[in-house]
């Protein structure tokens, strides 16, 4: 698998030549996502309808086996020891979020890729790495347009 990510302050070192082939990394066309792809150094705060606190930490553009874009961000309403919202609390927001956030940015960078997967955690955590105390919800998503048709797992 191959996973791309840039960062803002350093982006140009950082991009892979496959976020390159599809111009991520191409000053002229960062306009959107540069903000986006700052994982933890410079996370961002997304408002979503509920009025539920979530924040942006980290994009991942894989290319390979097919191409998927994964957006993971954090909201520690998910906490089951605070509010423990559950995964039907935030399906709405993560709709927004696909719609109104992913699309445009993705679209902004030409980015030709139409999967994406929305993931929401209780806290921070490592790309790929199991932790029972932390809760997790994923939303995968087919892009069709301006929208963001559910799919399943």
């Amino acid at each position: 698998m191959t996973t791309s990510r840039c960062k803002p302050m350093t982006f140009q070192e950082n991009c892979t030549t496959a976020a390159r082939r599809w111009s991520i990394c191409d000053p002229k066309k960062i306009s959107v996502l540069i903000a986006l792809l700052a994982g933890p150094i410079a996370a961002q705060e997304v408002a979503v309808p509920s009025g539920v606190p979530m924040t942006l930490y980290d994009v991942r553009l894989e290319t390979e086996p097919e191409e998927v874009a994964r957006f993971r961000f954090v909201s520690a309403a998910i906490d089951p020891a605070g509010e423990g919202r559950s995964f039907g609390d935030l399906v709405d927001d993560l709709q927004f979020i696909c719609e109104k956030v992913v699309v445009p940015s993705l679209a902004a960078n030409d980015w030709a890729g139409q999967s994406v997967v929305i993931s929401v955690s209780s806290r921070e955590t490592e790309f790929g790495v199991y932790d029972d105390s932390v809760t997790q919800f994923f939303q995968p998503y087919q892009i069709k347009g301006d929208t963001c048709a559910w799919e399943e797992f």
